[in-house]
């Protein structure tokens, strides 16, 4: 049904008014209320009929109004979404926060984080109800409009009231709400530069042996002045992560690097890391290499190569590890030494060509993988040595992580997220609900100016 069709209805309906007046007026009783009775239907019927004329006078005037003074629809959900925006972004610093709230010293920090989590929660939900209402009345409001003219129509003043008001909150709202943002903006300090104030970078890389091969499920021990700080389990794939979404480092940290695979501890290079790793940037990589081990099959076979030593030609294939000792001192022998898990088995293990008996000296348990060392004695200045070996599957160490959380620069964060919710509240909550209101009011005086006092008629 379009916009003429509900017009017709509405000068019908003003019509019948206007007839039921005359009707009144005309009735043989000598009742004064029933003829103030009929001119009122009469004065409704002729004023209904000259608002349905002006509809389109109406909208024009509605959208000169706009232009007049700057409205504009575009900006107002700009700036509603870019508040949705920065709350979600807020919202999501907090519950990282709070997620990583596991250690015995932080709990009590989870109580403030809820209260700011409500904050943003109602501010949330007051923006998805102004973005709602916005779309409504720029989308219906002429059918807002038209049907308060119709409820304007109805005979008897049955509809007046409602109709006149809703006509008139059509109009103010369409008006007067694309402006809320210059309202808003002009009673409070902006919020759009706020934030929660997390500075967390991500650092990540890889750990890598001297032949470049990856070394997955090592455990990275980070020391601050002798003290452990975090124990970081690298992944399968051989990647850590540190920062963002895992950890919250302080602002400033220089953290010694100490890795362990199946109880050794080995020095990385470079052998710190350090908030100036990702200065400026929040996201950076830093690789960490491993001297003098090599691992086979994805961490199932590691060998420790001699202090005394260097490899070259080094091959590795499905099932076979390659390589040539070269002594760079007089020593007669070296000692060489393999560590695996307990889901690999070594086949065979040669030295230039001639089979190598390889003892097991130790079995221990790491992490809940049991670990077993192989020490071969290799003889001469160079060597080439060959072990062959069967991995069945891999084996993730049973650990739990120790993640870094600066609890001094969470308790500033907080107390500027607190700050930042109560903000939200005013600005976001408050002012708008007084902007609304101010609207609301503007609408009941417009309807009192269209007549929609709905007096009552009294019959004596």
């Amino acid at each position: 049904m379009g916009n003429d069709d509900l017009l017709l209805i509405a000068f019908n309906l003003a019509l019948l008014t206007y007839n039921l007046g005359i009707v009144l007026y005309s009735l043989p009783i000598p009742l004064r209320s029933i003829k103030k009775w009929g001119i009122s239907l009469v004065i409704d019927g002729i004023s209904t009929s000259i608002l349905i004329s002006c509809f389109t006078l109406i909208l024009s005037l509605i959208t000169f109004l706009q232009g007049l003074l700057g409205a504009d629809w575009g900006n107002y959900f700009t700036w509603i979404g870019g508040r949705i925006t920065l709350i979600f972004s807020s919202f999501s610093v907090l519950t990282y926060i709070s997620s990583l709230l596991k250690y015995p010293y932080t709990p009590f920090l989870l109580s403030p984080i809820n209260v700011v989590l409500g904050y943003l929660s109602t501010t949330l939900s007051a923006l998805r109800l102004l973005m709602f209402l916005g779309s409504f009345i720029l989308n219906y409001y002429k059918y807002l409009i038209l049907l308060g003219i119709i409820l304007y129509s109805l005979p008897m003043r049955v509809g007046k009231n409602a109709g006149a008001y809703l006509i008139a909150m059509s109009l103010v709202l369409y008006v007067g709400l694309p402006l809320m943002p210059a309202f808003v903006e002009g009673f409070q300090t902006s919020v759009s530069g706020m934030g929660v104030g997390l500075e967390n970078p991500e650092i990540s890389g890889y750990v890598i042996d001297i032949s470049g091969g990856l070394v997955p499920y090592a455990v990275l021990n980070l020391y601050e002045n002798g003290e452990l700080k975090g124990a970081i389990l690298v992944s399968d794939s051989g990647k850590y992560n540190l920062g963002s979404g895992y950890d919250l480092l302080p602002k400033k940290f220089n953290y010694s690097v100490e890795l362990e695979l199946y109880g050794f501890s080995f020095i990385t290079v470079p052998n710190t890391i350090s908030s100036e790793v990702c200065s400026p940037a929040q996201s950076c990589a830093l690789n960490l290499t491993v001297p003098g081990i090599i691992t086979a099959a994805y961490g199932k076979l590691l060998i420790l190569m001699p202090n005394n030593a260097v490899v070259s030609n080094f091959e590795l294939r499905d099932g076979e590890v390659s390589l040539t000792l070269i002594s760079d001192s007089n020593h007669s022998e070296l000692r060489l030494i393999s560590v695996y898990p307990e889901s690999t088995n070594i086949r065979s293990l040669t030295v230039n060509d001639e089979d190598v008996s390889c003892y097991v000296s130790s079995r221990f348990n790491w992490y809940g993988v049991q670990v077993s060392i192989c020490e071969v004695l290799v003889s001469g200045t160079a060597a080439r040595v060959k072990v062959i070996y069967e991995s069945l599957y891999n084996v993730r160490p049973t650990i739990n992580e120790r993640r870094i959380i600066a609890v001094d620069d969470m308790s500033a964060m907080l107390m500027n997220a607190i700050s930042l919710g109560i903000a939200f509240i005013f600005s976001l909550v408050f002012l708008p609900s007084l902007y609304m209101t101010l609207l609301l009011s503007m609408s009941a005086s417009v309807a009192k100016f269209l007549g929609g006092r709905g007096l009552p008629i009294k019959i004596s």
